[in-house]
């Protein structure tokens, strides 16, 4: 059970792995769209590069919540199970 809040390491690795997902695909359509616009197409180069720095910022993550992610995110998702059903079943 998630009994005290998570450490710093865990958070930071979470903002992390959500960063990972930001920086991956919107930065990506963003770059994609502002080729088209600028009618450079030599900044799609750029696709690749953003898309292997996110799986790096990903990894970086996935290091810095280690072992215990598997219990902290067990833990989470039965909070989150039992506030939802809080919510909705009452």
């Amino acid at each position: 059970m998630l009994l005290r809040p998570p450490s710093t390491r865990i958070v930071v690795g979470l903002i992390l792995l959500g960063a990972s997902y930001v920086l991956a695909w919107p930065c990506i359509a963003l770059l994609g769209a502002i080729a088209a616009w600028l009618r450079r197409p030599v900044l799609l180069l750029g696709g690749p590069v953003l898309y292997g720095l996110s799986w790096l910022v990903f990894a970086i993550g996935l290091a810095f919540i280690g072992s215990k992610s598997l219990g902290t995110g067990r833990a989470l998702g039965m909070l989150l199970v039992r506030r939802l059903a809080e919510k909705f079943l009452r």
